[in-house]
């Protein structure tokens, strides 16, 4: 599917590229600015103006990838879920054309492919893009950064939404030890415990949910001494 022809304006637009290329400046300058002032509907018209006139040139133009980050956020803003896969593929095939794949940007690129895919009840696909930007992240960054933790987190909760629950106790046990030996914060440390509890209460496995609800208890009990305990 031609992403790109969703971002074409009337002629109108079009002709007006033969101004030269401190037009799309102009509108990008333009539509940034509204944003930031809030007038929603004048930036996307600004930014949709000023991919138009760069996509006459080149329809992979890497100057547009402000543009479509802001349209990102509109589209987010105004629930346009359409035009926002539209958006997140054109900004991953901008990055691919420019060779940019082994890149930070290349992660949050996918990373927004996957989440879209993910609220689209998409699980699989959003499974597949998770795990790309896992190993990109991986690579990028090291496997102490915290997005890392957060890769995997997503991960337990594609596997869980398809069915997958041994997947999903691999990546949700692997969260766990990586909040546990790179401990920086008791929210995030009982965050995890309580999803490991009702991961297996949900299934009906209490005896397996104990410990975990055990060790919630003692790392509070721990590093907050003064909350009561409960039975």
């Amino acid at each position: 599917m031609n992403f790109r022809k969703l971002l074409i304006l009337p002629l109108l637009v079009i002709l007006a590229g033969c101004s030269g290329s401190a037009n799309w400046q102009a509108q990008q300058k333009s539509g940034l600015k509204a944003y930031d002032s809030g007038r929603l509907g004048k930036s996307e018209n600004k930014l949709l103006e000023s991919n138009a006139l760069l996509f006459l040139e080149n329809p992979l133009d890497q100057r547009a990838l402000p543009n479509l980050e802001t349209l990102g956020y509109l589209y987010q803003i105004n629930g346009k879920d359409a035009e926002l896969e539209n958006i997140y593929q054109l900004e991953w095939d901008i990055i691919v054309a420019a060779d940019m794949t082994e890149t930070t940007a290349a992660a949050d690129a996918l990373y927004k492919l996957a989440s879209q895919a993910n609220k689209m009840g998409d699980f699989p696909k959003a499974d597949s893009l998770y795990l790309r930007v896992l190993e990109l992240d991986r690579k990028l960054l090291g496997s102490s950064h915290p997005y890392i933790d957060l890769d995997h987190y997503k991960l337990a909760a594609t596997k869980y939404m398809s069915g997958d629950l041994l997947g999903a106790e691999s990546y949700l046990l692997t969260v766990l030890d990586l909040r546990s030996n790179n401990f920086t914060d008791i929210t995030q440390l009982t965050e995890v415990l309580t999803t490991c509890i009702a991961f297996y209460e949900l299934q009906g496995l209490y005896a397996a949910a104990e410990p975990f609800y055990r060790r919630a208890l003692e790392t509070v009990s721990r590093y907050n001494p003064d909350t009561p305990e409960t039975a």
